[in-house]
This record gives C-alpha cells, structure tokens and sequence, in this order.
C-alpha cells in the first residue's frame, strides 16, 4: 500500500520544454517543472570517470559527512558524489538480498539522503535506481527512513525518459559494469514473489526457497520453475539446452534471457560472451522500444505483478555485473604481539558468480569474511612455540565456503608454515576456492575436498539440489536427520572427521591438528561428534566451532568426557557463538 506508480514515460526531446508543456496539461506543475530542469541538465551534463573506477573512493570516504546540497559543484566535487551513491546504491542491493537485514536499513539517515538529492545532476542513473528503491520496495527500509523519504519528495516521480536514454545510448558491456540499476530491478522482479511467500509464513522468503530447492509447496506456487532453474544453476549458469528453449521463444524478454544465459554461462567458464550480452540487450531495448512509442510505461510492462518473474532479464543482467574476482587485504589480528614472519597483503579471491552473504560481503567492503577469533587463535599457536620462524601449522575448516580463514592464514603465515584442509560441501564454491589457491599460488599448502560431513552413524536427509553429492549449486547447503522410513530413499551416511583426517597425509600418521574450525549451518554438533577419536587421543590442540545456541549446548556436554580440553572465554562479539 505503500508503494507508488511509475509515471509513464513520454517521448520526448533532451530540451525539456515539450516536459513542461505536457506537465502542465496534466495539472502537475510541480512534478512538470522538476522534469523539465532534470531535461535540461541531461544535456548539460559533463563526461564523467565511470561509476565502476569510482566506487573503490567512495568506501575510502564511507563513514564522512557526505558533500551538502549547495556544495559547490566542479569535476572534483561531483565525482565524489558519484563515488559516494555508488556505495549507497551497493548497500541498497546488498541489504535487500540479505534477508536478514530486509526491513532494518538504517544507513539511509538525513546526510545520505542529501546526497541522493545532489547527485541528480552527476550520477542520474543512480539517482534513479535510488527511487525506484523508495518507490516500489519500501519494506526493504526502516520506518523512519520512509518518513524522511516522504519529507524529501523522492517517495514520487521517476524520470523514466532519462532511464530509456542510458539503456538505448549505453554499450552494454559497459552499463552492466558501471551501475546497480539491474540489482534493483533484479528485486523489484522478485518482490510480488516474495510478498507471497511472506504472506504464507514468516519464514517464507526467495533465499528460503533456493535453500531448499524450492521443495515447500509455496516456493512452487504460481510459474516458479525458470527462477528455481536460475538458483540451482547458478554456477556456471543455466544449462545450455535450457537456454536454447528460451531462444526458441515468441517473447522477446524470454528470448532476451536465452542470449543473457549463454552470455552468463561463458562468461563464468572463461569465454568470450559479450556478442551473446549485446543481443541479449538488442532484444530488451526492442521491448521497451515497442512501449516507448506508445506512450506505456516501459519498465512496468517488464515487471510481474503478483507471482514469480516470467523472464530472467534483470536477474542475469544483475549477475553479469557481479565481480567474479576480488583483490582482499590481509590484515595482522590487531595485537602486536602476533607478528608472522611472513606477510602477504593482498590475495586475489575468487568468487561465486551471484549474490550470497559470502560474496556479497567481499565485494562491497573488500575483506575477508574471517572472524577475528580464528585470527586470533591461529596467531597464539603460531607465537605460543618461542620458534615461530620454523613451525608448520596443521588447520583443518569445515564449512568454510569460499576458505576465507585459510586464505587468511596463508597469507599472514606463509605458504610453507601452512598445512590445511577445507572440507565443504558446495562444489560451487569448492571450485572457486581452488582458483583462489591457484591464483595465490597457495595450492600446495591447502587442500579442498567437497563433501558433506556428520558423525559417522546417523542418516541425513540432502535438502536443495543436487544435495546428495558434491556438485549442488546451492551455498546455503543443509542437512537435516532422516527420521521417517517414506525418505530412505534420499538417507546419506555421511563420513566423519576422523576418518578424513586418517586420510589426509599430513595427520594419516597419527600427527596432531593444531586448529580445527566448524562452521556448518546448524550441523557443527554433528561434525564435532564426528571428531571423538582425535579428541580422546588429543590430537587436536585447539577447536573453534562457531554455531547456534542449541549446537553449542551439546557440544559442550559432549566435551565433558574430555577433561583435558578447557573452554576459552573468548566470544564474537555478536552471531554466532564460538565455542
């Protein structure tokens, strides 16, 4: 109720005075006098660095009072305004494709709202993206930031006719880089959606869905088997014959998703994509095009009302944009008294070709999703000797995703002092953590095996696709215990820690580990159970499992059998607990 309409869009010359004229015909003169001024700035406005080689300055500025309205303008001034709504316009996506943080986006206070406002002029298309943020997902903003929206007017009014320019004047290639207008549309394709799913629970949300495969009966109401295809395949992208049935299409956006699939699918295999991304484009510009001439508004008539999306166009265009790669700082653990003797600053990453919280996180701030605790601990083993200069450390993660923390650690301690495992169960992010280690050259001092692991004893239940093996897709991959006899078919018995480690060569003669870390989306009870053997004969020097209150109460009772382990009082400051 709270959203509004798009005005349409009507076309007209850059000048802005036939904007005027029609405005004041509608009786809206206000509204006729603003596009009018936004017109006439269009044609004024100088050429700017773009938004992409921006965007790195703006987070150097986060946290400073941005440039006031009347501040005055030049190249200088207005290309830190650029940079500054481009980190605003990377939040705004970032918030709202973490579902917990939907509803809460607080950074959006009176200064930042200046700044939406004074970059009309140097950053429009942004500026846009912004409104149509307020406009048309208002639940992905806290209560007092839509009053302050309604206080500044950017609650109404879209200059679409500015938004046709950039998407019929731009190359393609370079406006998916440069600009988050195609995250914003990506959810305002899913919002009907997810507006449905909340309705049926709480609970209910798009990332739900994809965790679990789109399985709940709600996730399959309507026509949600294209968005399901697209979060099940999502690296390195929808199947070819997939993408050649949207081609064989009479829709142009259904064809136009073909071309973007492709595109997307080389694109993540390494190849050259940008032929298949330019008719892609041709496709979405010729169905505004046919809208534009009629006077309709054109985004609109791409947006589903109620229901999933029925095309995949702003979710590929969205996805394209999406850095694969990221150069991440490797910082000290902040105590002076953990000096390594080697330092690598900076490693290359790489990353899952979508939206997660992992590689959301990366992207927009540049570091490690690693938590100062496993810092912290690898660097008192590390100094705990008196000879750090010459001891190796054996490190063993499970559930590490992208293997921030051992990429972390081959960086502050260096290849040779390093010995680890990654054991996860996501082949996607597997494979791009093996292109990490390569890239670094770390490949010698980490091992990665993709596998789901329990306690050795019980049967669990895969949920999302592809789960029974290591090749899912999907990075919020679960387990749940199979209780009832209808789901043998899909039982796993799943190895434990102890027999991989019997394994891995670096403890298969009986060596100790020096640091095992568990992270595994409510399985860490499990898994820590799975370790008995290593804890009873004291192999394991120091163990960290970061989980939930429940998982964190049973294996605490568990470690009462193993008196000689003590609990350390060190706690995250907020998530997780680690134990």
């Amino acid at each position: 109720g709270r959203s509004a309409r798009l005005r349409p869009m009507r076309a007209l010359p850059r000048n802005g005075t036939p904007w005027l004229a029609a405005g004041l015909l509608q009786g809206n003169l206000v509204s006729a006098l603003l596009d009018a001024v936004l017109a006439r700035r269009m044609a004024q406005l100088p050429k700017l660095p773009s938004i992409a080689h921006l965007r790195r300055d703006g987070r150097r500025r986060q946290g400073l009072a941005p440039l006031p309205l009347q501040a005055a303008g030049g190249r200088k001034s207005s290309m830190r305004r650029v940079a500054e709504l481009a980190v605003l316009g990377d939040d705004l996506a970032y918030s709202w494709f973490v579902p917990s943080q939907q509803g809460t986006v607080a950074l959006l206070t009176a200064p930042t709202l200046d700044l939406a406002d004074s970059t009309v002029e140097p950053c429009l298309l942004e500026h846009i993206a912004v409104r149509l943020w307020f406009q048309l997902l208002p639940e992905a903003f806290a209560n007092e930031t839509l009053v302050a929206v309604k206080q500044r007017r950017l609650d109404r009014g879209v200059p679409l006719w500015a938004l046709w320019n950039f998407l019929s004047e731009s190359r393609p290639m370079s406006l998916v880089r440069s600009s988050r207008i195609f995250g914003v549309l990506r959810a305002l394709a899913e919002a009907p959606f997810s507006r449905s799913l909340a309705a049926v629970s709480s609970t209910l949300s798009v990332d739900m869905c994809a965790r679990r495969g789109f399985s709940p009966w709600a996730c399959r109401a309507g026509n949600s088997s294209l968005l399901a295809a697209f979060y099940r395949h999502r690296d390195p992208g929808l199947p070819v014959d997939v993408a050649h049935r949207l081609l064989s299409s009479g829709d142009r956006l259904t064809r136009s998703s073909g071309h973007l699939a492709l595109a997307d699918r080389r694109r993540n295999l390494g190849e050259e994509y940008e032929e298949q991304l330019n008719l892609g484009f041709s496709e979405l510009l010729a169905f505004f095009g046919e809208r534009v001439g009629k006077g309709g508004d054109f985004l609109a008539a791409a947006l589903p009302h109620d229901g999933p999306p029925t095309h995949l166009v702003f979710h590929l265009l969205d996805k394209l944009g999406l850095a694969l790669e990221e150069f991440v700082g490797v910082a000290d653990p902040g105590d002076p008294r953990f000096k390594a003797v080697t330092l690598r600053h900076v490693v290359k990453m790489s990353l899952i070709p979508d939206r997660d919280l992992v590689s959301d996180h990366i992207r927009r701030f540049q570091l490690l999703h690693c938590p100062e605790v496993f810092k912290q601990q690898l660097a008192l083993l590390a100094t705990a000797s008196g000879n750090a200069s010459r001891s190796t450390l054996r490190v063993v993660e499970v559930g590490g995703f992208l293997g921030d923390c051992l990429l972390w650690a081959a960086g502050w301690l260096g290849r040779d002092r390093l010995r680890a495992l990654e054991v996860e169960p996501v082949g996607a992010a597997t494979a791009r953590l093996q292109r990490s280690l390569i890239h670094n050259d770390f490949d010698s001092s980490v091992q990665v095996l993709t596998e789901p692991l329990g306690d050795g004893s019980s049967t669990f239940l895969a949920a999302g696709s592809g789960a029974g093996g290591g090749a899912t897709s999907n990075p919020n991959f679960f387990t749940r215990e199979a209780a009832d006899a209808a789901a043998s078919r899909r039982r796993l018995r799943l190895r434990c820690l102890d027999e991989v480690l019997a394994q891995w060569p670096p403890t298969a003669a009986g060596e100790v580990v020096d640091l095992v870390r568990v992270k595994a989306a409510g399985s860490e009870a499990h898994i820590v159970a799975g370790l008995r053997g290593h804890l009873a004969q004291r192999r394991v020097r120091r163990l960290l499992a970061e989980c939930n209150q429940d998982a964190e109460a049973k294996i605490v009772e568990m470690m009462r059998q193993f008196p000689w382990y003590v609990r350390s009082s060190d706690r995250l400051a907020k998530g997780n607990n680690p134990v």
